[in-house]
């Protein structure tokens, strides 16, 4: 897809809509065809934008593909097609070998749709600043998220406050007492945040995420975990809105045969979860490894397969192995983008901050590159 740019620079995203029924005459913002997925990105290059949609269609069908800005604040004015200089899809397809009649036999759809995974991270908090300006400076930082993780200590903040102005899509978790949940205390107030919930772009949510250790210690039950969860879910479904997407994030540990759990004691039900999604990190750090990603992440594929739930990664991360000057994290951090672009995961977001006695920020130049280029890159 080729657009040739008026006005403006920057990156911008191509989406999918929904549905293919609309005309140039009646469409407009208030009927416009909600937004299925990412399929792709481009940056402004001698006075054009180009995004490859090859992974995006197949023979026999119509898509209608959505371009919009990522960056907040900008705009890119494109030439239209009356101009004589508008956009331009170019098709090339590749029958492979050659045949007698190759407009008889229509060559098959894939049977998986690649698109372009998002990734991002958190924004770490730094006293004496606003989040809008920690949000830019990270952005400065590392790139233009296609993600933003969000954490909530207690019930999500309103979207008429700084969550509203993130054009991102949000992976955002919140806490409260299941207890409190299954009372219907916070009814009132999930359903509104769940009606004024963006509807242009996804919220992936999440109640209570990594939610074993409460449980193991009794701070709540594994049955009220899933009840609440699934009463959380009622709320979301009444808003309408098919942007709203259940997330169970969980931790890797979980995954692994030697934690003794079961999916099972956590899972609401494959009518409640959309998505599942593991807080990954390198535990092999201390051991000087940064192991392969396949060693890292196939078991959690597998679980998440076995469900029938797309999978994403809400904290992913690595401290530094001792002796590297970053450069060895660097490696590692592009080889899991691509392993995780490869596998079409839901989203994943690096946890660019301390967790314990680990330090996964990414504060040297070779990691920041690396993870700069992943998200570029998806």
């Amino acid at each position: 897809l080729t657009l040739p740019v008026k006005l403006g620079r920057g990156t911008v995203k191509v989406e999918i809509a929904e549905s293919s029924a609309w005309s140039e005459d009646t469409i407009s913002y208030t009927n416009e065809p909600r937004i299925d997925r990412w399929v792709g990105r481009g940056t402004v290059t001698d006075g054009k934008v180009v995004v490859d949609l090859a992974n995006a269609v197949w023979p026999a069908m119509s898509r209608t593909f959505v371009v919009s800005h990522v960056e907040s604040g900008k705009e890119i004015v494109f030439h239209s097609r009356e101009s004589g200089k508008g956009p331009t899809l170019t098709v090339r397809w590749d029958l492979g070998t050659a045949q007698d009649s190759p407009t008889t036999t229509a060559p098959a759809a894939p049977t998986k749709v690649g698109r372009s995974v998002p990734f991002g991270m958190n924004v770490r908090w730094e006293s004496g600043s606003t989040w809008p300006q920690l949000f830019a400076k990270a952005q400065a930082t590392y790139g233009t998220f296609d993600i933003v993780r969000i954490f909530h200590s207690g019930l999500p903040k309103a979207w008429n406050t700084f969550y509203a102005t993130i054009p991102q899509p949000q992976v955002t978790s919140f806490k409260v007492p299941p207890a409190e949940i299954l009372a219907g205390k916070h009814d009132a107030y999930l359903r509104n945040w769940f009606a004024t919930a963006p509807r242009d772009r996804v919220t992936y949510w999440s109640f209570h995420p990594e939610p074993e250790d409460d449980i193991a210690k009794g701070d709540y039950t594994a049955a009220q975990f899933r009840e609440a969860h699934r009463r959380i879910d009622r709320l979301a479904d009444a808003a309408g809105n098919p942007n709203l997407r259940a997330t169970l994030v969980l931790m890797y540990w979980t995954a692994s045969p030697a934690s003794g759990r079961n999916l099972d004691d956590y899972y609401p039900g494959g009518d409640v979860v959309d998505v599942i999604a593991w807080d990954t990190y390198n535990w092999g750090a201390p051991k000087g490894r940064y192991p392969s990603p396949s060693e890292i992440f196939d078991g959690q594929l597998a679980i998440a397969a076995a469900k029938g739930d797309a999978v994403g990664f809400g904290e992913l991360g690595s401290p530094l192995v001792a002796g590297d000057d970053g450069r060895g994290r660097a490696a590692w951090l592009r080889d899991v983008g691509r392993y995780l672009q490869d596998n079409q995961i839901e989203f994943a977001t690096s946890w660019n901050d301390i967790i314990g006695d680990y330090d996964t920020r990414l504060l040297d130049a070779p990691s920041t590159a690396a993870w700069r280029d992943v998200m570029s890159a998806g």
